[in-house]
């Protein structure tokens, strides 16, 4: 049996009736998602919720001098993270200045198996002064799930400068 007493149970992929409240559907959804985390928490059957393992960051393997990779590993993924569609919801942004940077600098997000992997037109040794975040704000998309339907935690801001 599991000794954790707490589960929290991610929304960020459900669709909102307005800007803050799930749709009926989407309220079904996370209905199912609470039942399972209780599930696991008072049984020790099923699976863990999903949650961040660990980050760290590479140098680009086909672009090195001006291009990095950002690597999101998830821990209690059932089978492989997936999308509906182009993955979406992480934001990169500068520390301290408050400025955004759209997802158009993203070269490309690959989900391979419990891992998500940004490849991102920042050197490596300029990341020091970034933040990663998925999910972040009042107005996001995010919609990575794993293969049980589960979707993945928002996090951050999280400064990469400690996974370089």
């Amino acid at each position: 049996m599991n000794t954790e007493m707490l589960a929290t149970v991610a929304t960020n992929d459900l669709e909102l009736d307005d800007c803050i409240h799930l749709s009926s559907d989407s309220q079904k959804k996370a209905g199912v998602r609470g039942a399972g985390a209780m599930n696991y928490l008072l049984t020790g059957r099923g699976h863990a919720e999903p949650a961040l393992d660990t980050v760290y960051v590479t140098k680009d393997r086909y672009v090195p001098s001006i291009s990095s990779e950002i690597h999101i590993r998830y821990k209690n993924v059932s089978g492989n993270l997936k999308s509906s569609g182009v993955p979406f919801g992480f934001t990169i942004r500068k520390r301290c200045s408050g400025e955004n940077f759209s997802v158009k600098m993203f070269k490309r997000i690959i989900l391979d198996q419990n891992e998500a992997v940004i490849r991102i037109e920042i050197p490596r040794e300029q990341l020091y002064e970034y933040e990663l975040c998925y999910g972040y704000g009042n107005d996001f998309y995010c919609n990575i799930t794993d293969d049980g339907g589960r979707a993945i935690p928002s996090m951050g801001p999280i400064l990469l400068n400690g996974f370089i």
